[in-house]
């Protein structure tokens, strides 16, 4: 009876691993096969760390009981090296240099403490903190403060504490300060709404002139009822009937679909604004989507991302229910060589600020 019960055991194990093993092979082409050309491959990519970590928990298994069964995700994990490097950075080794300019990128939430719906002067204070704590020479901002007086106190307090002389501020939201003088800007409507969407300021380091492009894509949009959804099923929670809860669920999984094909759509366009751009480009800013997203994928196409090669583990940048996200980067064009990067803690945002390092690099 025993050996009967090991046996199917030891079946349901293989299958399982078998297919976790495909599903973590299939999320590799996430970054090639756009959502609107196939839907599942956003999933599939989205699910790139769980599914990692079950083929991870499935070697640990096997090399226990049956080694010669860790090969199926061993190989699987083995051929995915790149998007693995692209999911958890080795520590760099390296520093930056004397003359490297900081850069710094931050969700602010609007200033909104924690679940609040209300920005809040403490908060704000904290936050502004942060950055001119950082010292960055180049800072953008996505989902900044609608109001007027706000954003006049932060240009302020800016300029006269870190020298951040310059800025262009678009009204959904986005802004790009500089220490550096800014000879042009602009904005380009690649988004149907205020809050998402790309400036840019074309800034005169003592190298050469670079284009800095701050970037804010299509969010999810998700109401509190679906984030108080993702809380119980991570909690084991049982509150919520089994219909109301499966309807919940395909209400959430409805808008991540629609929110991928809209990303899509602001990728590619976003693709072509870079490939028209007279100067070296450093692109910032939330793109919502991880990097094992076709968003990403086209944009890395482009631009090399600093925390790969520069930062150390996985770099989440976003605080919510969902962990292990890496959805705000730093992207620069070849000239652009990268020093180092690193995630702030200790937020009040639902975004942690995400800073690096950079020289520029000589034609």
């Amino acid at each position: 009876m025993l050996d009967r019960l090991v046996k199917w055991l030891k079946i349901t194990c293989i299958v399982v691993n078998v297919l976790a093993a495909i599903l973590l092979l299939a999320s590799y082409t996430s970054v090639y096969i756009g959502p609107r050309e196939f839907w599942p491959s956003y999933f599939l990519g989205l699910g790139y760390p769980y599914l990692l970590i079950s083929n991870a928990c499935f070697i640990l298994l096997w090399m226990i009981w049956r080694w010669p069964w860790a090969l199926i995700s061993g190989f699987v994990i083995l051929i995915g090296i790149i998007p693995l490097s692209k999911f958890f950075s080795m520590p760099y080794a390296g520093s930056s240099g004397d003359n490297d300019i900081r850069v710094m990128t931050f969700n602010v939430k609007r200033f909104y403490p924690g679940e609040h719906t209300r920005a809040d002067q403490v908060n704000k204070e904290y936050l502004h903190d942060m950055m001119i704590e950082q010292k960055p020479k180049i800072l953008f901002i996505q989902e900044n403060s609608l109001s007027k007086q706000i954003r006049a106190s932060q240009a302020e307090r800016l300029r006269r504490e870190i020298g951040l002389e310059y800025n262009h501020y678009r009204g959904g939201g986005l802004a790009i300060y500089s220490a550096f003088p800014i000879i042009e800007s602009g904005t380009l409507n690649i988004a149907q709404n205020w809050t998402n969407g790309l400036i840019w300021a074309d800034i005169i380091l003592p190298q050469d002139t670079i284009r800095a492009m701050n970037i804010h894509l299509a969010s999810i949009a998700l109401g509190s009822e679906h984030e108080e959804l993702v809380t119980e099923m991570l909690d084991q929670g049982n509150e919520t009937s089994p219909t109301n809860k499966l309807d919940r669920v395909r209400n959430i999984a409805r808008k991540l679909r629609y929110a991928s094909y809209k990303r899509q759509d602001q990728a590619e366009a976003l693709g072509r604004v870079i490939d028209s751009s007279p100067h070296p480009v450093l692109l910032c800013g939330d793109l919502n989507d991880t990097p094992h997203s076709y968003a990403y994928g086209l944009l890395k196409q482009r631009l090399s991302d600093a925390w790969p090669s520069r930062g150390a583990g996985i770099g989440s940048t976003y605080i919510g229910r969902i962990p292990m996200l890496r959805i705000d980067y730093i992207f620069g064009s070849k000239r652009i060589d990268f020093g180092d990067a690193g995630v702030v803690s200790h937020s009040t945002s639902d975004h942690a600020p995400l800073v690096a390092t950079f020289s520029l690099r000589a034609e």
